[in-house]
């Protein structure tokens, strides 16, 4: 009767939409398609193929399964991806629609639902009141949930001023050995940044103290005269030294060690 017929065909639990059959217009998502989980605050594509379809699309999410819609995008240009900064609320039920803007009846959805994730991210050593020995080996430790991808490192030395970056993208794992240089400081702080999530990032609850060791020689310290054959007491300070010391004696100003007196001794 010259009325305009409509094609619905049913995939794998999700509807798709030709329309009119004489144009075989349609769309199909791709991604995601199911079973993802993409962060809040991370940046992925939402991906979908067309076939004879002009004019530009509508992008909508569903976080009820598909019983409700909201708009991500009101009209894009059908270029087949759109960049989507994934906002809350989290859920476990996502699905994407993509809708032509020129005929609403050609659209598809996510075949199956996919997951939106909060993530976190927690800075636990140093945390605060630590005390560090510059060239002690010693390891930064964080921890994330539904977190993926590297994160930065850095540390401050005045408190959160400013942020030189100490390992500028290492894997999400926990953990990274770090042996502290110097220069000294009671105002340190250590920052962990997602790569992925930039404003996800976390630092150390309160300010911690990187310190210089050091070793000072106290007898014999210049002008003594010490009898050969006589008994002497070498006294010596330390601060924040860790382990055993070697005694030297040199016969030439310093110029060489000459002589080993005692190689292995409690620093005390």
């Amino acid at each position: 009767s010259g009325g305009t017929r409509l094609l619905r065909v049913a995939t794998h639990g999700r509807s798709a939409y030709q329309a009119p059959l004489g144009a075989a217009q349609a769309v199909q998502v791709t991604v995601p398609n199911g079973g993802e989980a993409w962060p809040v605050g991370g940046s992925r594509s939402i991906q979908w193929s067309s076939t004879s379809l002009s004019g530009n699309v509508r992008v909508e999410l569903s976080r009820d399964g598909g019983g409700a819609y909201e708009t991500l995008f009101v009209s894009i240009p059908n270029d087949g991806s759109e960049l989507w900064t994934v906002t809350g609320a989290p859920t476990a039920n996502a699905v994407v629609r993509v809708v032509s803007v020129d005929n609403p009846g050609v659209r598809d959805s996510s075949d199956l639902a996919f997951s939106i994730l909060q993530p976190t991210l927690a800075v636990m050593s140093p945390n605060g009141g630590d005390t560090l020995v510059t060239g002690s080996p010693t390891t930064i430790q964080w921890a994330s949930t539904n977190l993926t991808g590297n994160v930065r490192i850095e540390l401050s030395r005045n408190g959160g001023t400013s942020w030189p970056v100490l390992f500028v993208s290492t894997p999400n794992d926990g953990s990274e050995a770090w042996t502290p240089t110097g220069p000294s400081t009671t105002q340190a702080l250590v920052r962990v940044t997602s790569i992925d999530i930039p404003a996800l990032l976390d630092l150390s609850d309160s300010v911690f103290t990187i310190l210089q060791p050091a070793l000072g020689v106290l007898t014999p310290n210049g002008g003594e005269e010490w009898a050969v054959g006589s008994t002497q007491t070498l006294q010596w300070s330390s601060q924040f030294v860790p382990g055993n010391v070697r005694i030297e004696l040199s016969r030439d100003g310093g110029v060489t060690n000459q002589d080993v007196l005692i190689a292995h001794t409690v620093n005390d």
